[in-house]
């Protein structure tokens, strides 16, 4: 933990998280490449597996070609997510909830994915590579994340204006519908 690091959790296989809102980042040695081709050689990629990955979502290729990865790092199960988080300088994902516990800790979020929390200020949204660059560039020159208090009443918001759909579904498609006709 001494050194600087992006910690870039791997996400569970198959699953809604990775495909289809992770969108052609659903094969994961993608943006931990390209993470790699735009970080300073000074920062490395602590890459750990989800805890309930099997080799029914995944086989060894994946760790066989992350190793081939100069700056990638490949982190044991028992090393504490939280741990990695704190120590980091930014946490890196296609989604999911490594993204809202490293706001938490005012951490910057590189999100390779679609999820409700890329409109986070702190969450870096990336598509192309030149997105990935600007913000490794921005989390290099110190980006200040969102304040607990702005992030304490996004939640807020998302309580007050949230549905249960299984409880009305006639609601629920009412409101996919509004969003559609946009």
């Amino acid at each position: 933990m001494s050194e600087k690091f992006i910690y870039f959790a791997l996400h569970y296989q198959p699953e809604l998280t990775s495909s289809p809102l992770g969108g052609l980042y659903v094969n994961q040695l993608l943006p931990i490449k390209l993470l790699s081709y735009y970080l300073p050689d000074d920062v490395k990629i602590y890459v750990k597996e989800h805890p309930a990955q099997t080799c029914m979502g995944r086989n060894t290729d994946l760790y066989d070609e992350l190793l081939k990865i100069p700056k990638v790092i490949l982190i044991k199960q028992s090393v504490s997510s939280y741990t990695l988080v704190k120590n980091s300088i930014a946490v890196s994902s296609l989604t999911g909830t490594v993204g809202w516990e490293a706001q938490f800790f005012g951490k910057p979020f590189i999100m390779f994915g679609t999820y409700l929390s890329q409109c986070l200020e702190g969450t870096y949204k990336v598509k192309t590579n030149e997105e990935c660059k600007n913000a490794i560039e921005e989390i290099l020159k110190g980006h200040q994340c969102m304040t607990e208090k702005n992030l304490k009443l996004f939640i807020k918001a998302m309580d007050l204006h949230s549905f249960e759909i299984g409880s009305d579904i006639d609601t629920a498609w009412r409101y996919v519908k509004e969003i559609i006709d946009l």
